[in-house]
């Protein structure tokens, strides 16, 4: 191992004090979270490592945190659905779901075990980190959030008892998988999940075997079309940061172009789900990426050379025609054609490509996608954002209210702003729906309501169990 040095890279010192009291960091931060920041540190690598207090405080935000909420969501859906009568599902039941969300997350799962297995096995410790917070960011970020709706709904049936299923399951393995990185949290939601429902099952988390991958569960290409929406998702997410824009403004219209049939098929068939999750209202699709950008390309002479010897032993003639490339050329590659040598042929794969975005223009690419954002904000989009913030106080209210996720409310409501009033008549069933909200009512006058604002408009509200 390296040596453990100060933030500031001197040698640390009880006469300088120059590092935090190890006693007082774990209990600020716990210790599997000191645990975990050692693994993932150059110190394994046999590199010194500056010791900082911040990089703990990541691991709790970016893995302990996010999954115990994950835990938390599930266990209190669970002991409201099965309080009221509304749950089929027992723990412990088999996964058997047509749900591609419930199939993407399981395979997701199966590669995180088989990733974790073979980089344990090489005892590369600071390797499995990364994976870990790559699938914990999977689990909380798309998985949790895209099937919310799923665990709150009334009715009893085969979808919701599929997510029910799926979720345990992967939380119980998620504890496996992370028992030597994180062993207290994970032998807490083993206790949670496991054994409060089974007597019989070991008594540890530490005592189960570790879950190898389930090849029947692997499903690769599923996973990369998932990787490409969300790329896409990402993508959508810095143009509106780069431009001030924020999540809860409605867009009107976002404009596509895939590199590639297999592009294009995930685009479509995962239009609505994209549309949802970039709040934009329409998706238009474009064949020609030079409308939006200038296109360029140049030799990427590590994928060259990885073709073999002829090929490194010709990247002179390779590059001097890949530099020459039109822009006609350029997209014929991109299409699935290759150039032909006397010693072999190279395709798109051999090409790094550079987008120049034209000055006014909203727009981002990866290597499967170019999006652009249509940013026009219309009078009829801003109340659609104003009833958006609206719900999101509602929402913290309901927090604040520590009321259960099955409580029906009724709401208040007064503003003396005419945007607010017609936002809220525009999109009411939107923000009863997603409140839980009975009834909304207007008030004749602030008196006794709590004040706030959506997006600039003035208002005060008070919320009630129905």
């Amino acid at each position: 191992n390296g040596i453990i040095l100060a933030e500031d890279g001197s040698k640390m010192s009880k006469s300088k004090r120059n590092y935090p009291d190890p006693n007082d960091l774990i209990e600020r931060t716990g210790a599997d979270a000191i645990r975990l920041f050692m693994i993932n540190s150059a110190a394994l690598k046999a590199e010194d490592l500056r010791f900082s207090e911040e990089g703990v405080k990541g691991i709790v935000k970016q893995v302990m945190l996010p999954l115990w909420n994950a835990v938390a969501f599930f266990v209190s859906n669970h002991n409201a659905d099965a309080a009221k009568g509304q749950l089929n599902w027992k723990p412990g039941q088999e996964v058997k779901s047509d749900n591609e969300l419930d199939r993407w997350m399981l395979a997701t799962l199966q590669d995180l075990a088989a990733k974790v297995e073979v980089e344990m096995k090489a005892y590369r410790l600071y390797n499995v980190v990364p994976a870990v917070i790559a699938a914990v960011d999977d689990l909380t970020n798309w998985y949790v959030r895209r099937s919310r709706r799923r665990f709150w709904k009334s009715e009893n049936d085969g979808d919701k008892n599929a997510a029910y299923a799926t979720m345990y399951k992967v939380l119980v393995d998620f504890s496996k998988i992370l028992a030597p990185f994180l062993p207290l949290l994970a032998e807490e939601i083993y206790q949670i999940l496991v054994r409060e429902v089974d007597a019989n099952a070991p008594v540890s988390v530490h005592l189960c075997e570790f879950p190898s991958a389930d090849k029947s569960l692997m499903d690769e290409k599923l996973v990369e079309r998932i990787a490409m929406v969300r790329g896409m998702v990402e993508m959508g997410r810095v143009i509106r940061a780069t431009n001030n824009v924020k999540n809860r403004m409605p867009i009107a219209s976002m404009t596509v172009v895939a590199h590639g049939t297999e592009e294009k098929n995930v685009a479509e068939t995962m239009k609505d789900l994209i549309l949802e999750e970039l709040n934009v209202r329409e998706m238009k699709f474009l064949e020609d990426e030079t409308k939006l950008v200038q296109l360029s390309a140049k030799p990427n002479f590590l994928a060259i050379k990885a073709k073999g010897p002829d090929y490194a032993k010709n990247m002179k003639v390779i590059s001097a025609k890949l530099n020459s490339l039109t822009v006609d050329e350029i997209k014929a590659l991109q299409a699935g054609e290759t150039i032909k040598f006397e010693f072999g042929e190279v395709g798109a794969d051999c090409l790094m490509l550079n987008r120049i975005v034209a000055d006014g223009m909203a727009v981002e690419a990866n290597q499967h996608f170019t999006v652009a954002l249509d940013l026009k904000i219309t009078d009829e989009l801003r109340r659609a954002c104003v009833a958006r913030e609206l719900v999101n106080r509602i929402q913290n209210r309901r927090k604040d209210q520590d009321y259960a996720i099955t409580d029906k409310i009724e709401v208040t409501l007064f503003s003396a702003s005419e945007v607010f009033k017609q936002a809220v008549a525009e999109n009411e069933a939107y923000i009863a729906g997603e409140t839980q909200a009975v009834k909304i009512a207007w008030a004749a006058a602030a008196d006794g309501l709590e004040a706030n604002d959506a997006d600039g408009e003035a208002f005060a509200f008070t919320t009630v169990k129905a």
